[in-house]
């Protein structure tokens, strides 16, 4: 049973390259080496494996992201690969959530492209770049979101000799807001430091669950934000202004 009480669909087989139930390849991937057959099923593979690692779920249908793959009911939705032409060392992930407005679609591809492009990956490639579809409501600016954070993690991998800011991807200070042992309902808190929120500034939120109901709240208030599951217990949420 689903998370809604109706029957699963019976699945794709993890080793199955099945062309009509995954989505057609779109803009990002044109021009590229896209991954077809035992490729792209090699590359799901270690995918399903890093959101496994990384927490990276579909909150409506309770599954690991990667199973959006296989789901029959969602045939034009989930995620294609390709390898760069000119430089096959970077994979490069294009997602199409399943509906134009779906809420977590800036989330799932956050996390996406952290368990990918995290140092414990066994993908084989060296950089990731992952963007939404353009289908997907809002779809360039959370592509310029995403483009910013994998510079970020791309510097990270250069190692010592790259700078403090671009280790954190941040330009101004940032502010811890750990609300988990706090008594009562942290939402006045949260919006107290968000009122607080300077131009320049990270609010960095600490939850031992994920905060999905205020998602909603920082986009009606212009906020961006991304998500980091950093154990069972530890969400992290880094809160800036536009």
């Amino acid at each position: 049973m689903t998370l809604f009480g109706d029957s699963e669909p019976e699945f794709d087989p993890a080793d199955a390259f099945v062309p009509d139930h995954i989505p057609d390849t779109g803009p990002f991937l044109a021009d590229h080496d896209v991954l077809t057959g035992d490729g792209h099923v090699a590359v799901h593979r270690h995918a399903a494996d890093a959101f496994e690692e990384h927490g990276v779920y579909d909150a409506t249908f309770g599954y690991n992201l990667a199973r959006l793959n296989r789901d029959p009911r969602h045939p034009d939705a989930g995620l294609r690969y390709a390898e760069e032409r000119g430089e096959p060392s970077t994979l490069r992930v294009a997602f199409t959530p399943t509906t134009a407005f779906c809420p977590q679609a800036e989330p799932l591809a956050v996390g996406a492209l952290r368990a990918l492009a995290a140092l414990d990956a066994d993908h084989g490639y060296d950089r990731v770049r992952v963007r939404v579809d353009g289908s997907l409501d809002g779809s360039d600016a959370i592509n310029d979101r995403l483009a910013a954070i994998g510079d970020t993690l791309s510097d990270r991998d250069e190692g010592p000799a790259a700078s403090s800011d671009a280790d954190t991807g941040e330009s101004g200070p940032d502010t811890v807001l750990d609300v988990r042992d706090r008594d009562g309902p942290p939402f006045p808190v949260i919006d107290e430091a968000l009122d607080d929120l300077g131009a320049d500034e990270t609010l960095r939120l600490v939850n031992d669950f994920e905060p999905a109901p205020l998602y909603d709240v920082l986009s009606d208030r212009g906020f961006h934000h991304e998500t980091e599951r950093v154990d069972d217990d530890e969400w992290r949420v880094a809160i800036r202004r536009p």
